[in-house]
């Protein structure tokens, strides 16, 4: 089973029966229509749906959850088979993107990668926050929302001021008009002349149109770090999306969902005046009936490769024997199989997930004994944790590396990840942690999170004085190479920020008599380099971590009543999985060349 997702944005004219057409084929043919997803065709959805129903499990049990807890998570779906197709970490948390100009049949696009020119007369913008539901796990990144469900219920809208007062009067200002539209962007792929074309068709609904009195004064905008801001009351966009079908992907087609807020402020003395304007992207889920899983397989265990071929239109095939034939030197249970690629040059890096039945976690002692006296694994679990079998670090079988089975897809297998700058307290008197718990998803070219905050937190209590300088912000990139003979590490580092001799910002802040300093925004400006994926392999591991030092000098009140010098440095790192261009497509057309689309 390969599966591949293509977000298709070079939009090409089309005459308007041939759109009709495709919409047709595609049962699209209104606003928001529902599909007929058991049908043979195997389509991208989100859905909402319990662990214990999908095909194959690919998630560790997740903490708190039962067996029967009511997941939100990306599948692909074949008649009514669901196939969950992203791991279990953390996703980035959402953000909007304000936008000062309502452009009928435009994108929402991130605001990580749009830079907006714009001349305020009020300085206030618009934001909109994804609020995830209290009583759903999402695993997938993504805004999911249940069709009919009420913008109040996942929706969090905000007024950011963006200078001291809100405009030259120096006055209060107010909300006097509001209008929520719903946009559905369809995407169609076909073939032209001058190859292969995508089309897009955006349909809009007004879902709220009123006129408001909402007065609001600089007292009301409260200041939580980061700013100040001011939340409406929720009845200002309290309405409900209509009943329309899953945001989803085919071959031909992607269908997807935003939602476009537009605000009208005014100034108390009616001279000054502003339109603003913010987006949200949704994933309308599907809802799996919660009625008993039929008793079936599941997957128990990932077994990845990585393998080099010849970029040619008999790339997929070869892929899928490679998949095979492994399978079959292994011996594996196999129950399906997920094939994903990078073109480099005239190859292409192509990485295969077996999923299998065997389990090899937390195994008894006798079996664990068992797969060490064979030697058939480079990597075996022992009380609970990976451990490397060293004597199949050099040792082949028919020439075939030592197996190594893992338990996700992101797992430092053999060196431990250090940083030439990784600093910390031998004493155990500091610790800078981040507000960021889990692994981190990421991509070439991403902004990361601005939001994400770090505290430094001492033992010691009475700071006569206290000041952080010397911020970097690093990404280490440790590479892996295993063969029959040898082992290779390679560690690369990126820097992506560096404040040498600038003091850095905080607050203090009290908790419980101790005090912690808290820092901001030390991510701002920070974009992910073009490197390639997290793998982890038989054979090759490439792992990701990202690392925020930054030095401290204080002074500080012994025990002895006399004055202590600190002067240390500290770090926090974090686990990061890299994402992938999912599709490199290889598409053919007698009389043409060859195209690839990214």
């Amino acid at each position: 089973m390969g599966v591949s997702s293509l977000n298709l944005r070079e939009v090409s004219p089309v005459p308007p029966d041939v759109l009709e057409e495709m919409k047709k084929n595609e049962g699209m043919s209104s606003f928001g229509k529902s599909l007929d997803l058991t049908d043979d065709r195997g389509r991208i959805v989100y859905c909402f749906t319990r662990m214990n129903q999908l095909l194959t499990n690919h998630f560790p049990f997740l903490k708190g959850s039962k067996k029967d807890s009511i997941v939100g998570i990306r599948c692909l779906q074949v008649r009514d088979d669901l196939v969950p197709l992203d791991v279990g970490v953390t996703p980035l948390r959402a953000k909007s993107s304000p936008d000062t100009s309502e452009k009928s049949g435009t994108l929402g696009i991130s605001e990580d990668f749009v830079d907006i020119q714009k001349e305020d007369t009020i300085n206030v913008e618009l934001l909109a926050t994804y609020k995830p539901p209290e009583q759903y796990e999402l695993i997938s990144p993504g805004n999911m929302v249940k069709s009919g469900s009420c913008l109040s219920d996942f929706v969090q809208l905000e007024l950011k001021q963006t200078n001291t007062f809100f405009c030259s009067c120096h006055g209060d200002i107010s909300i006097n008009h509001i209008t929520i539209i719903l946009e559905e962007h369809s995407r169609f792929q076909h073939i032209a002349s001058k190859g292969c074309c995508v089309t897009e068709d955006v349909q809009t609904v007004v879902l709220k149109d009123s006129s408001i009195n909402n007065f609001i004064s600089h007292t009301d905008f409260k200041n939580i770090g980061t700013g100040f801001f001011y939340f409406p009351k929720v009845s200002m966009y309290n309405c409900n999306l209509p009943n329309i079908g899953p945001t989803y992907s085919s071959n031909k087609c992607t269908r997807s969902y935003v939602i476009r807020f537009n605000i009208d402020l005014e100034c108390g003395s009616k001279k000054c005046s502003k339109h603003i304007s913010t987006t949200m992207e949704i994933a309308v889920a599907t809802e799996v009936d919660s009625a008993e899983p039929i008793l079936q397989i599941q997957k128990k265990q990932d077994v990845m490769l990585v393998e080099k071929f010849k970029l040619d239109s008999d790339l997929a095939q070869n892929a899928i024997q490679y998949c095979i034939a492994r399978r079959d030197e292994m011996t594996l249970d196999m129950i399906s199989f997920h094939i994903s690629s990078v073109v480099e040059g005239d190859k292409a890096l192509v990485i295969a997930t077996l999923n299998t039945t065997d389990c090899y976690g937390m195994q008894s002692e006798r079996k664990v004994k068992a797969i060490e006296s064979s030697e058939v694994l480079a990597l075996y679990p022992r009380k609970g944790v990976w451990t490397v079998n060293a004597a199949m670090l050099t040792t082949s079988i028919a020439g075939i590396p030592g197996r190594m089975f893992q338990v996700s897809r992101f797992v430092n297998v053999f060196d431990e990840f250090r940083f030439s700058n990784s600093y910390g307290s031998r004493e155990g008197r500091y610790s800078f942690l981040s507000d960021y718990r889990g692994v981190l998803t990421a991509g070439p070219g991403m902004t990361l999170d601005s939001t994400m905050t770090f505290k430094f937190i001492s033992s010691c209590r009475s700071f006569v004085s206290i000041y952080f300088s010397n911020l970097e912000v690093i990404l280490g990139q440790q590479t892996v190479k295993l063969n029959k003979n040898c082992r290779e590490a390679f560690h690369k580092e990126y820097k992506l920020h560096s404040e040498h001799a600038k003091h850095v910002s905080f607050r203090e802040i009290d908790e419980n008599g101790q005090k912690s300093f808290l820092f901001e925004g030390l991510l701002e400006g920070c974009k992910i380099p073009n490197v390639l994926p997290s793998t982890l392999s038989d054979c090759f591991n490439k792992s990701y971590k990202l690392n925020v030092s930054l030095e401290v000098h204080a002074n500080a009140l012994g025990s002895g009543g006399y004055l202590e010098r600190i002067d240390c440095k500290v770090s926090e790192s974090i686990d990061v999985l890299m994402g992938i261009n999912e599709c490199y497509r290889l598409m053919e057309k007698e009389g043409h060349e060859k195209t690839y689309i990214n």
